[in-house]
Order: C-alpha cells, then structure tokens, then sequence
C-alpha cells in the first residue's frame, strides 16, 4: 500500500512538473530578445505569445510591414543551455522559414529560404524614389553570428525581372529589367551583396558594422535599363557610374 501510494505521487510529480516545463510562457525569451534588440535600431518588439517551445512574436523593422515570428522550439538543447528553434516568418508580402541555434553569443541560420514581394521592399523604398515589382526569393544554406555581427554568409538572390520604376528629382522612369541574380557573402567585416545581369556585375550593396549601408551602381546597370545617364570621356566604364551612402543602422 505504501509503494503503492509512493508511486502514485511521483506519477503526480511528474506529471506536475512536465505540465509546468510544456506551458513555461514565451514570454521567458524577452531577456535574450531584448539583448538583440538593442543592437537593431529601428527594430520594434510587440506582443509574445505562446510558450517557449511554440510561440511568436510581433517584430517592426522601420517601414517595413509588421511581420510574426514564429517558433518550435527543441526540447532537449533548451535543458542544455541552447537554443534549437524552427522559425516562420510571416507579414504583408513576406514569407520565410529557417532554423536557429544559439548557444552563448554564437547565433547561427541554417536552411533560410524567404520569399518576398516587392510591395514589402516598396515600403522603404518608394520614399528614395524606387519601386519594383515580382518578387525576390532568398536562400542561405548558412549564416553566423557573433558579437552581435555576421562572420560568415552564404547566400542567394533570384529575382525573375519586371518593371522598375525610378523617380528623378527631373522625371520618372518606367523600365524592363531582365532577370537579375545575387551572391551574398562577408568581405573585409562588412556584408556585401553582389548583383548580376547573366554574368555581368551591375550593382555592389554592402553595409558595415558602424550601419553605413553603400551602393555602388555600374554603367551596365543604365545600358541594361535604356536609362540614360551622363557621361564623359574621362570616366573609366570600370568604376561605378554613381556612389550612394546611408546610415541606416
């Protein structure tokens, strides 16, 4: 009868505790979020809901669309002190997936895949005059993270080509482009993006650790577009046709 009982408790014990650990409330991550966020500006946190080990969170970035995070998060790395998450990302015009380690300071994405419409990056854009249309798909089998900076990126950018339209301060311009691709990667500390026509570089984007975002934009890019653009026998076709600068973090 005594074993009895004293099974019966732990069974209760048990079931107890495992009830408490399955409902812990999402809620818990704030601290961990909170340290990210005040390495963003610009970055606005909204509600968390859920528990730890399926949650989300409302995120504004700027302009940009409010966009849910979403998580499932791993049972066991958690018990170890790391974070294993499956993450969906979901806001007007945006849809993504990817996995999350983190462990320390060390962040780590694995299998992103992102689709995004061109009203989402058309947001933030639109005000400098630029509008796109399709949209852009995104892949990085891998990105890592320490110091609250990018150490490592493999990644790539499709986007199928449409209409551009490009607002001068002396007219608007409505243009075909054709398809354009992108190779991401890390280069002297900074994160560039490099952007080809077939297998001609046309754009350079790349941002720094201090937020300075720059772009570099090559004669080809005006030749391709049919836009036309000044130029005078004392520019070299080699360097960019036109420099732009912004600090945006």
């Amino acid at each position: 009868m005594v074993a009895r009982t004293g099974i019966l408790l732990l069974i209760g014990t048990l079931t107890f505790c495992t009830s408490i650990i399955i409902n812990l409330p999402a809620s818990l991550f704030s601290g961990q979020i909170d340290r990210v966020v005040q390495n963003l500006k610009g970055l606005q946190l909204g509600k968390i809901s859920g528990t730890i080990w399926k949650g989300s969170l409302e995120t504004k970035y700027r302009e940009f669309p409010v966009t849910s995070v979403s998580w499932n998060a791993a049972f066991f790395p958690i018990i170890l002190g790391r974070l294993n998450l499956d993450l969906s990302l979901d806001a007007a015009g945006l849809e993504g997936k990817s996995d999350l380690s983190v462990s320390g300071d060390a962040v780590k994405l694995t299998n992103l895949d992102l689709e995004i419409n061109s009203s989402f990056i058309n947001a933030t854009t639109g005000p400098y005059g630029l509008r796109l249309s399709e949209s852009f798909t995104v892949t990085a089998p891998e990105i890592y993270v320490s110091n609250n900076w990018p150490s490592k990126i493999n990644g790539r950018l499709v986007w199928p080509g449409g209409v551009t339209e490009i607002e001068t301060p002396l007219e608007r311009l409505r243009t075909q482009l054709p398809m354009l691709r992108g190779i991401a990667k890390i280069e002297n500390k900074e994160v560039k993006l490099y952007i080809y026509s077939k297998s001609e570089e046309i754009i350079i984007l790349s941002l720094n650790r201090l937020g300075w975002a720059k772009a570099e934009i090559n004669h080809l890019f005006f030749e391709i577009a049919k836009i036309p653009f000044p130029a005078s026998g004392a520019v070299n076709q080699k360097d960019p046709a036109i420099i732009m600068e912004e600090k945006i973090l």
